[in-house]
């Protein structure tokens, strides 16, 4: 009312003007809210929102509009826009700032589905509006803007592991693929590498009996211990089949789960391999030659202790295959 006397011509101007916004936006909101709720809902992302994922026979959300409708009536009841203004802020200010991420992140991965139209557009530019809306955040309200970033990060753990499974890709996982493909390409093994930059790269060869699956447990404990040089750790075994046999495909995989059980027992971070082979003397040399990638080749084989090893080994074809 105050701000209204200084209305021109009248003070009506602006009291009209003010109701007409104000209800306009709300309308607005709460038409377009449920069909966000429900949309999200829909798409299983959070599991415990699929409640409003239902519409009734009108394709109405109902669900997500009692809800609107509650939410709306609690910034009602309280009375005060300057209670409620700081929490509307820090939702236009946490979406703004997820966007800007977002861009972000997609130009630095140069997604193929990624195309802005802006021809002066530059990731600097998204990455500075990322960062000034975190600043307005703190400058303001720092602790709700601690509680703001503490929930986001609980909700974005609980979709990792309890969300369902979507082929809309993780942007985070995109980055850690762009950042492993430029290190692997920062150490090409191909460069003269310092002494003391030198750690083992394990390739652990673990003989696996048929019928048996039986794997040497103080085979991947020592190489646990070699390991303590933070290098590479590859467990590879071979299986006689045929990769074009569907059973004999079956088999790998149960084997490479039962190998990477085998390295969470005795506390390895390393990757298995599983190679399905028709002859172990020449897929043996084979697969020394091609595992591993750019400069994460392994520098160390480490095979089990033979039990004839008191016998002659000239003529056994793993022999001279290492």
């Amino acid at each position: 009312m105050i701000v209204a006397a200084l209305g021109w011509p009248n003070e009506w101007v602006l009291l009209i003007g003010s109701f007409t916004s104000t209800f306009g936006a709300a309308l607005q909101c709460l038409c377009s809210a449920p069909r966000l709720l429900q949309s999200i809902a829909r798409d299983d992302v959070i599991p415990f929102l699929r409640i409003f994922s239902d519409v009734t026979k009108r394709n109405e959300p109902m669900n997500a509009l009692l809800l609107t409708i509650i939410i709306a009536e609690v910034g009602i009841l309280i009375g005060s826009i300057d209670d409620v203004a700081p929490v509307v802020d820090f939702f236009f200010l946490m979406c703004y700032c997820f966007v800007n991420i977002v861009c972000v992140l997609q130009t630095l991965l140069n997604a193929p589905n990624w195309r802005p139209r802006f021809i002066y557009y530059h990731w600097t530019f998204s990455l500075l509006g990322a960062v000034l809306c975190l600043f307005i955040m703190f400058a303001t309200y720092w602790y709700y803007a601690l509680v703001v970033m503490v929930l986001c990060a609980t909700i974005y753990k609980y979709v990792e592991y309890k969300g369902a499974k979507k082929e809309w890709g993780d942007g985070i996982r995109g980055l850690a693929l762009s950042t492993a493909q430029y290190s692997l390409l920062r150490i090409e093994n191909r460069k003269q590498q310092h002494p003391k930059n030198w750690r083992p790269q394990l390739l652990v060869m673990i003989k696996v009996e048929e019928n048996q699956w039986y794997v040497n447990q103080k085979l991947l404990q020592v190489a646990g211990q070699l390991k303590a040089g933070q290098g590479l750790t590859i467990v590879a075994t071979l299986m006689l089949g045929d990769m074009a046999c569907a059973e004999d495909r079956d088999k790998a995989d149960a084997l490479d789960e039962k190998l990477q059980n085998a390295l969470k027992l005795a506390k390895v971070r390393g990757f298995t391999k599983v190679a399905v082979c028709q002859n172990l003397g020449e897929s043996v040399s084979t697969l020394i030659q091609s595992v591993g990638i750019g400069g994460l080749r392994p520098n160390t084989v480490m095979v089990g202790w033979p039990y004839r090893w008191k016998e002659s080994c000239r003529g056994n074809k793993s022999f001279n295959a290492f």
